[in-house]
C-alpha cells in the first residue's frame, strides 16, 4: 500500500510534497546516489507503472534511473 511506499522512500530522503487522487509529488534533500538509482527507479516503476509507460517514447527503466541522479523531485501520475 501507499504507507510501504512511505517507508521505501524514507531511506532515500524523500517526503510526499504533493499529492492528488492521480498524481503524487516527492521532494528530496539531494538526487538517488549512483549506485542506488536503478534499485529506485525499479521500485518506483513497481508503484507507478506509468512513469513510463505513459511517459515519452524513449522512457526506461535505465532512463527514469539518469533522471532520479540527477533531480530532486520525483513526479508520479496514473492515467
Amino acid at each position: 500500500g501507499l504507507g510501504d511506499v512511505y517507508k521505501r522512500q524514507a531511506q532515500y530522503g524523500a517526503v510526499p510534497a504533493a499529492m492528488s487522487h492521480d498524481e503524487l509529488e516527492f521532494l528530496l534533500p539531494a538526487p538517488v546516489p549512483k549506485e542506488k538509482a536503478m534499485d529506485a527507479a525499479v521500485e518506483l516503476y513497481g508503484f507507478c507503472p506509468d512513469v513510463i509507460d505513459q511517459g515519452p517514447e524513449d522512457a526506461t527503466v535505465g532512463a527514469l534511473a539518469d533522471v532520479l541522479r540527477q533531480s530532486t523531485v520525483w513526479y508520479l501520475w496514473w492515467d
